[in-house]
């Protein structure tokens, strides 16, 4: 997963500010399996490695077919093969939302989520949408634009830009 451009823009904007404070920029299950590294802090500063968390999250909540877990049935995505050609019915309309509320319950860190298909690249079959949303750390209202991809066999790829 590459931050390239996006990366650097919130970089930009958190410059001179001070954002390296301890705070839960990780998900309980990260902190845990990482709790008996040698290093007390990270080497990331706190917004980068929690904006690094939420992506790794995302992905994984995109990549899981809604239905796979047991526990919380609704977590992960629905099925897209069986989306029409044009990717503008009332069935994309319900995809989007049904993204958006799942990454809403799920991802709490993320606030405004906003999720807009970009329709189909034709050559490849791959299904991308634009996910605008809102990171909320400190006092520090960061602003996140994603453009993710699924292929037909239902990998993503996330992307900030």
């Amino acid at each position: 997963m590459d931050l390239g451009a996006g990366w650097r823009r919130i970089r930009r904007y958190l410059a001179d500010r001070d954002l390296n404070k301890m705070t839960r920029e990780k998900r309980l299950f990260e902190r845990l399996t990482h709790q008996d590294k040698d290093e007390i802090r990270p080497r990331k500063s706190s917004v980068e490695t929690l904006l690094q968390s939420v992506l790794d999250h995302l992905t994984r909540i995109l990549a899981t077919r809604r239905g796979t877990v047991p526990i919380a049935p609704d977590y992960g995505t629905p099925e897209f093969s069986n989306l029409p050609g044009n990717f503008m019915s009332p069935e994309t309309e319900e995809i989007q939302e049904t993204i958006k509320s799942t990454i809403e319950k799920y991802e709490p860190r993320l606030r405004d989520v906003i999720v807009t298909f970009d329709g189909s690249s034709d050559s490849d079959l791959t299904i991308q949408f634009r996910l605008n949303a809102t990171i909320h750390h400190l006092e520090h209202i960061i602003p996140i634009k994603l453009q993710t991809r699924m292929s037909p066999d239902h990998t993503f790829s996330i992307d900030m830009i």
